[in-house]
């Protein structure tokens, strides 16, 4: 999948990689990730989604799931390696995007990753238009159309 590439392919990825996915659904990306990665936690604000991805992931002792919103995370500050959000979980967050970003921002280390995936072409141009204004850099795949941001 191209996720799991894109994160492997990145010089800053190692075992001891501390990962969030941001709207982690039932868990397939953690699932991917999850054997090469020290920690990894999943959000999601749906409470059914939450409960299937902590079934479908009790196997492994490296990965927490929490019921809660992407806008109010209660991780501290400075943690993550990398944090992921995939599939349409970005398009489900409807007006809080610009909150999430800020959230996502606050939470990454400083030479972390933010790593998005944007399913429409149409979306693009927005969707920098919006991580510019919050102060995060980024780097477009075109291909996949698979957003990297940077801390600034």
């Amino acid at each position: 999948m191209a996720i799991k590439r894109k994160i492997f392919s990145s010089k800053k990825y190692q075992k001891d990689s501390k990962v969030l996915d941001a709207g982690c659904g039932i868990g397939k990306h953690i699932k991917l990730l999850a054997n090469t990665a020290k920690e990894i936690s999943g959000v999601d604000f749906d409470k059914n989604v939450v409960e299937e991805a902590k079934k479908n992931l009790s196997i492994f002792k490296n990965v927490k799931i929490f019921f809660e919103n992407a806008k109010k995370l209660h991780f501290k500050n400075n943690i993550f390696d990398f944090v992921i959000c995939m599939g349409n979980s970005f398009g489900d967050f409807g007006e809080n995007t610009s909150g999430v970003l800020k959230e996502m921002k606050r939470v990454i280390k400083p030479d972390g990753k933010i790593i998005i995936s944007v399913y429409s072409e149409k979306a693009l141009g927005a969707r920098k238009r919006q991580y510019k204004k919050i102060g995060i850099k980024i780097e477009l795949n075109p291909v996949s159309y698979i957003c990297e941001a940077v801390k600034k």
